[in-house]
């Protein structure tokens, strides 16, 4: 059974930020929604915990405070195994969450990035794998995937702002973003019946949204001076 942090919610120095309310345990294989953070960063691949209502106290042996230096070890020796079953009864993975951009910005590195969260969305069952249904009238590969479609657009993208093509490279990711707004909204209701969705939200706004910001930090003419910042 876990439990959720709703009351007293901070964030932290290191950005972490903590949710919870004791009267608030979903049980195995239920879910709560309706959590929100606001914030001006992009989305970004955060990790999580999830805490699991595990009572410590239950498992700590009972020893007087005059015992032994055996028994003290031993309680000792609990007392670690108590520890590490903790952590272990807990629930890591990863979602999105506010991430600042970069000081210095680079297109091109900006470009690896969205890459490596398409990626990441791919591993993580964000961005399912599947026929892409229409035909890309610019795109001589239409029988291909639409994993494979989207780094098409980003390898374009990426191939157009080594020849300083501006205006190809904003070409490419507004096809991009096209896209994936098409497979959200396209497959949303479909997923929300099967329990099956080709992209998520977590997948849908962590490439929208990135790809978007690289679009308005380039220029819009070919030739012209990059913006990097």
């Amino acid at each position: 059974m876990l439990f959720l942090i709703l009351s007293n919610t901070t964030i932290a120095h290191n950005s972490v930020a903590n949710f919870g309310v004791d009267t608030l345990m979903p049980g195995p294989g239920s879910s709560v929604r309706g959590f929100t953070i606001m914030s001006k960063a992009l989305p970004g691949m955060r990790a999580f915990t999830a805490y699991s209502a595990f009572d410590e106290g239950k498992y700590e042996p009972d020893i007087d405070e005059d015992t032994t230096a055996a028994l003290d070890s031993i309680y000792n020796a609990v007392g670690n195994y108590i520890d590490s079953m903790a952590k272990n009864v807990n629930y890591y993975g990863w979602t999105i969450g506010p991430t600042a951009p970069p000081l210095d910005f680079s297109a091109y590195v900006w470009l690896d990035t969205l890459a490596s969260y398409k990626h990441q969305a791919v591993t993580l069952g964000w961005l399912t794998n599947g026929p892409a249904h229409e035909k890309d009238e610019d795109d001589d590969n239409a029988d291909d995937g639409i994993v494979e479609r989207l780094d098409r657009r980003l390898d374009k993208a990426k191939d157009a702002l080594t020849k300083n093509d501006s205006l190809k490279a904003r070409l490419e990711l507004e096809l991009f973003v096209k896209e994936v707004e098409h497979l959200y909204h396209q497959n949303k209701e479909e997923g929300e019946r099967h329990g099956v969705q080709v992209l998520t939200s977590e997948g849908y706004a962590l490439l929208k949204y990135n790809a978007e910001y690289l679009i308005d930090r380039l220029p819009e003419k070919k030739g012209e001076k990059k913006h990097e910042h």
